[in-house]
């Protein structure tokens, strides 16, 4: 197969900072990129093919994780933005969708062939070009991890994915939109084509809460670090960033989010006490409350006595069903 001329190519893109790299690496124009703005890997992610839809609900949740930012649009992005341009997809000679192994860019190439589907797009112009390894023992989970040096000379070939491939990806976006837990359940038992897909998006499992604490892996690690490196929540934050080693890459502001969550006054029984401005993780400060310390040690339920809203993919967890848990890797499903 010959080989895709990047300078002609429209470059799909998780965020402005891998775009001014592959620009920098690569002598690129502003107008060869499109840019996925949506940490789509973070809150609800519903199975539609009503793109209104979901679009009303991806800004909703980007408005209360960015909450200095109150009227998030993806207006904002009319020029460059993924969704808002998803048909340009069709018009190109070229389309490469770049990934590293982190979950984020896995789900972005299942996006972008959800879009293509969605706007019953020719396909065959379509290549990924992923980064899996700079070095034997060094992972890359994000293009944000590399410098334009990097792109340069570890720049891998785009290739067209095959019919199973393309079906495999099909099948990511399915289990992370559907509402029934036991989609992943089954799907993380598996194998398939795309295994850097499959690997990110197992790691969800963990993102379920803890049959004996009822915290999830960020929610847990969250008090870790609370306890560990606190009070200061921007130190927490980042301590739980730097030590994830995981594939579910998640970033601050989400962390965030879910920290404040964990000390909302309505709760029956706050896990954090807040003290400063609880819209600013540089002007606040977390301290374990006795029923933090409590579920951390995993002496109490989180659930049982707070009750639960959150959302993993298309499944939105709450008091109004039973929940699914979690028993190490296993999914325990109601029932």
């Amino acid at each position: 197969m010959a080989s895709i001329d990047l300078n002609q190519a429209l470059h799909v893109v998780s965020g402005d900072s891998p775009a001014g790299l592959l620009k920098v690496a690569l002598h690129l124009g502003r107008g060869q990129f499109l840019v996925n703005e949506d940490p789509i890997s973070c809150g609800p992610a519903p199975a539609t093919s009503d793109l209104s839809v979901w679009r009303s609900t991806r800004e909703g949740f980007i408005k209360d994780m960015l909450v200095e930012w109150p009227d998030f649009s993806f207006s904002e992005y009319s020029d460059h933005g993924l969704l808002m341009n998803a048909e340009r997809l069709g018009r190109e000679t070229s389309v490469i969708v770049w990934a590293a192994r982190g979950l984020p860019e896995q789900l972005l190439l299942a996006w972008t062939v959800f879009l293509y589907d969605r706007y019953a797009l020719d396909m065959s112009n379509l290549r990924v070009a992923q980064f899996e390894n700079l070095r034997p023992r060094q992972r890359v989970l994000g293009m944000g991890e590399l410098s334009s040096e990097n792109i340069r000379k570890f720049c891998p070939e785009p290739r067209q994915l095959n019919l199973d491939e393309v079906e495999d990806v099909r099948r990511a976006w399915r289990v992370y939109t559907s509402n029934d837990p036991e989609a992943l359940s089954r799907y993380a038992a598996e194998n398939g084509p795309m295994p850097s897909l499959h690997q990110a998006m197992s790691q969800l499992v963990h993102r379920y809460p803890d049959a004996q604490s009822g915290l999830g892996v960020w929610d847990e690690r969250l008090l870790h670090y609370t306890l560990a490196k606190g009070p200061a929540a921007v130190r927490v934050i980042g301590y739980t960033i730097a030590y994830g080693d995981t594939l579910d890459v998640v970033g601050g502001d989400y962390l965030f989010l879910r920290l404040m969550a964990l000390g909302r006054a309505e709760l029956a029984a706050p896990l954090v006490s807040i003290t400063g401005d609880a819209r600013c993780m540089r002007g606040c400060e977390v301290k374990l409350t006795s029923f933090g310390n409590e579920v951390l040690a995993g002496e109490a339920n989180h659930i049982e006595t707070n009750g639960i809203d959150d959302w993993i993919g298309g499944v939105h967890l709450n008091d109004e069903e039973p929940v699914t848990f979690r028993q190490g890797d296993r999914l325990i499903l109601p029932g």
